[in-house]
């Protein structure tokens, strides 16, 4: 496994261990055991493209890989949700608010563009993983 490989694991790793840190005082626990589920599903997919040996069946990877894609964009959706709540009192008071809701949109933008650029990998491993499978 290149070096790169094991970088890429340890940012999912670290993300996945905030966000777990960040949920448990905020969410009901069956929501941060999925969340903790799904993200060790990403990162054995990045693993298993390496160590073919990890590798699932199709009969058992492909329903994985949808519920980690499903759970993944309702996991953005309520945290987007999460933050339009937030942002709403911390808003600068010398911007209009309709700049202050440009901010907000532009922020979520950069969000899931930046979400998506970091997931993007693991999912191509994860479908290469279940076609060698």
């Amino acid at each position: 496994m290149p070096w790169y490989v094991v970088v890429y694991i340890a940012v999912l790793a670290a993300i996945a261990l905030y966000s777990f840190y960040d949920d448990v005082k905020a969410v009901p626990a069956w929501h941060v055991v999925g969340d903790a589920v799904v993200s060790l599903l990403w990162i054995l997919a990045v693993v298993a493209y390496y160590d073919s040996r990890l590798s699932p069946t199709a009969a058992i990877g492909v329903p994985l890989l949808v519920v980690a894609l499903a759970w993944t964009a309702w996991d953005v959706r309520r945290e987007l949700r999460g933050v339009r709540q937030r942002t709403a009192e911390g808003y600068d008071p010398q911007l209009s608010p309709r700049l202050n809701a440009w901010v907000d949109r532009g922020l979520e933008v950069v969000g899931v563009i930046a979400g998506t650029a970091l997931l993007a990998p693991a999912i191509v491993l994860a479908i290469r993983v279940l076609q060698r499978g």
